[in-house]
């Protein structure tokens, strides 16, 4: 059945302008695709930009385009529009290496791809203060002036021992808050990893009386083969209820006080004193001198007591003379410290 001419006609004008949006919206797609995807950052060019946290999206717009990145309009707006980009944008220093299109450098800027990272080591027997002074010569970590109560601890001295010393990596922008987040946290996962396996029969009541004993062992010596027997020295007096008479935990309660030459007026302070003073007090001190490693952890969980020493003494070359009795101990002093 035939149409009549009049109604032809316009079906054929229907069919025609559908079939010319059809081609414009192609064309327009192509288009686009190819603006999405034209470089905007030439091969062979990098470009390293800092986006500081809270900047607007405008900024961060001038940022790019002050690098050197050919962002045109209104073909970023559309982009951006359909990306949400404006409230996704991720702080951070980025390198961004080229050929870049619109598209890739808006997905790195919003996914946080391509971030520049930098390392900051903690080491093994460092206090909270000295992380803190090491980390703000950094002048790049955000300093904080008492990170411990944004992560729940009191006072300086209640979060001593439970950062877990490494390297650890973060961005332009982080905090000291932000570091010791990680270090905490991966402290925590470590004893909790290590304490279901201690040896059996320890003279501690929980998680943190081994910290503190392995405070003590990360500051007696640097050296793995002794960690374990200074352990075993340390555990022995503990189970003998002699005090533990360890020079760190004195300097430690000493604080800035501490001009570096320990003195005999220092050990006798009463705890009342020195909290710290191991001399003067039965057990081990209220909290950990220093924030130990794995290696001191293991050697507090698993302490050498076979030799059954109760005392040493460095011998000036880094390591110790261990003793069994105080005669063999005054004897070892004799050798080692006075004649030095």
């Amino acid at each position: 059945m035939s149409l009549p001419p009049g109604l032809s006609a316009l079906a054929g004008l229907a069919r025609g302008t559908v079939l010319l949006a059809l081609i414009l919206a192609f064309g327009a797609g192509l288009h686009l695709h190819r603006k999405a995807h034209e470089p905007v950052l030439d091969a062979g060019r990098k470009v390293e930009v800092t986006i500081e946290r809270g900047a607007a999206y405008g900024q961060v717009v001038r940022l790019l385009r002050d690098a050197g990145l050919r962002l045109e309009q209104p073909y970023l707006w559309l982009f951006s529009e359909w990306l949400g980009a404006d409230t996704r944008v991720k702080a951070g220093s980025y390198l961004l290496l080229g050929p870049l299109g619109m598209l890739d450098v808006l997905h790195q800027i919003i996914g946080g791809y391509g971030r520049v990272q930098l390392r900051q080591a903690l080491l093994e027997g460092w206090t909270i203060a000295e992380m803190m002074r090491s980390m703000a010569a950094s002048r790049v970590i955000a300093p904080v002036d008492e990170p411990w109560r944004e992560l729940g601890y009191a006072s300086r001295e209640e979060m001593e021992g439970w950062c877990m010393p490494d390297t650890y990596y973060y961005e332009r922008g982080d905090t000291m808050v932000d570091i010791f987040e990680v270090c905490v946290q991966t402290m925590q996962r470590t004893l909790d990893e290590l304490w279901p396996a201690r040896s059996a029969g320890l003279p501690y009541r929980n998680k943190r009386e081994a910290l503190i004993l392995a405070s003590i062992v990360e500051a007696e010596t640097n050296l793995d083969r002794e960690r374990d027997v200074v352990a075993g020295v340390l555990v022995t007096r503990l189970r003998k209820n002699i005090r533990l008479q360890a020079d760190p935990t004195v300097i430690y309660g000493l604080g800035d006080a501490f001009d570096n030459n320990l003195k005999r007026s220092h050990l006798r302070q009463s705890p009342s004193v020195n909290r710290y003073n191991t001399y003067q007090m039965h057990g081990l001190p209220p909290g950990p001198i220093s924030n130990p490693g794995r290696k001191s952890l293991l050697a507090a969980l698993h302490p050498n007591e076979s030799g059954e020493y109760l005392f040493y003494v460095s011998k000036g070359d880094g390591s110790h003379y261990f003793s069994r009795t105080y005669k063999e101990h005054k004897a070892a002093v004799r050798k080692y410290q006075l004649r030095r």
